[in-house]
């Protein structure tokens, strides 16, 4: 794993307290995978929990209900202990292991360039050696080779500094010009971390269990799926408390397409109920965050952005895309140009918008004689909207 220290070139300070590389990236808003940084391709099945999993251990700021837990436990027979070390599998959450990690914007270098400095400064006429250089010297060339230096700290050229510190100010602006700004991820309790390294065969996300507590819930039908869109949508926040129950409580896996619709259309409406910060609740939003607030309106970019991530989720359907272009019509042309309503002239209605082939063939658990009542081959939409839209 590769060490990050701390540095400040001009003035040849090293934190020899090194903390662990994470990642590098121009988004503040990166994500780290932690699914692949830790290699989670334990497949902790039903099978696995029953031969295998005597105690569970669970880390804080879980997204797991311990209710549906306790079920699923008794089920699988396990029991819940507080002590990890005995444990046969531990819980973990994306939100546990962000605590972990510390960004920083700064500059970041490798050892070659940091040896090259160090040199640069030692060997330059102008320059008077310190002993504080060559400890700096001595700290660099004992770093592994794949150590990464980062530096955050200004500096400026003034009237008062003295002129070796000048000479040694360009070269710092030198190294600084062979380098680039970037956020620097790095993991700031390196024990703890270190035991989840050491552990990772028998981590499971918190996800992935939720996923097995609901495995034997029931699939949402379309219409368990009209009547929960009837109790999100409604005026009584009871209703909608009872929708939501409903939600979390169904196959998650075999239900996603209408979940998805329901949190693109409503999470407004779903809001209003206490459940939506319960625990149960907060694990479903968090594994379909891209579809909450979406908020599709009057303007077609959230059903161009719906559709898309449908398909990115594989679970873009044919009831699902008319489900969405009924929603698109009514919401975008009619109510807000009032275009296919009783007077008007033109013969227009939900079933003129059509998927692209290229979409089209993307719906899934659909037989190929259903597809033709969406698929137009030639047709104008293919050529008349930019690439990027899905009608």
């Amino acid at each position: 794993m590769n060490r990050v220290y701390k540095v400040t070139p001009q003035t040849f300070e090293i934190d020899l307290d090194f903390k662990i590389f994470a990642n590098k990236d121009n988004d503040y808003s990166y994500k780290i995978k932690w699914e692949e940084k830790f290699n989670l391709n334990n497949g902790f099945d039903d099978l696995h929990f029953q031969n295998n999993v005597d105690l569970l251990y669970r880390f804080p700021n879980l997204s797991l209900s311990r209710d549906k837990l306790s079920i699923y436990s008794e089920k699988s027979n396990f029991k819940v202990t507080r002590n990890r070390e005995l444990a046969d599998i531990v819980v973990v959450s994306n939100k546990y292991l962000e605590k972990f990690l510390e960004k920083n914007w700064c500059y970041s270098y490798n050892k070659s360039q940091m040896i090259n400095y160090c040199n640069n400064v030692i060997n330059d006429s102008n320059i008077k050696v310190t002993d504080a250089m060559l400890d700096f010297k001595i700290s660099v060339n004992d770093a592994p080779e794949d150590s990464l230096f980062i530096s955050s700290s200004h500096y400026w050229n003034s009237a008062s500094t003295s002129d070796d510190h000048k000479y040694v100010l360009d070269f710092v602006s030198k190294l600084n010009s062979s380098s680039s700004r970037e956020y620097v991820s790095y993991f700031r309790d390196f024990q703890s971390f270190q035991w989840l390294i050491d552990n990772q065969h028998k981590i499971i996300m918190d996800n992935e269990v939720n996923k097995l507590c609901t495995g034997d819930s029931i699939k949402l039908s379309k219409e368990d799926f009209e009547r929960m869109e009837q109790l999100v949508a409604s005026s009584d926040t009871d209703n909608v408390s009872v929708g939501l129950t409903l939600m979390s409580n169904c196959n998650v896996e075999e239900s996603k397409t209408f979940i998805s619709l329901l949190f693109a259309f409503y999470s407004e409406h779903m809001k209003k109920s206490k459940v939506w910060n319960q625990v149960n609740f907060k694990y479903l939003r968090k594994e379909f965050a891209k579809y909450v607030d979406l908020s599709p309106s009057s303007w077609g970019h959230a059903y161009n952005m719906l559709i898309k991530r449908l398909v990115e989720d594989n679970c873009l359907t044919l009831y699902a895309s008319r489900y969405v272009a009924n929603k698109m019509f009514i919401g975008v042309l009619q109510n807000n140009f009032g275009v296919g309503t009783g007077d008007f002239v033109f013969t227009i209605d939900a079933e003129s918008l059509v998927l692209k082939p290229s979409i089209a063939e993307k719906l899934i658990n659909e037989p190929e004689n259903e597809l033709s009542k969406l698929v137009r081959t030639g047709c104008h939409n293919e050529t008349s909207h930019g690439d990027d839209l899905p009608f």
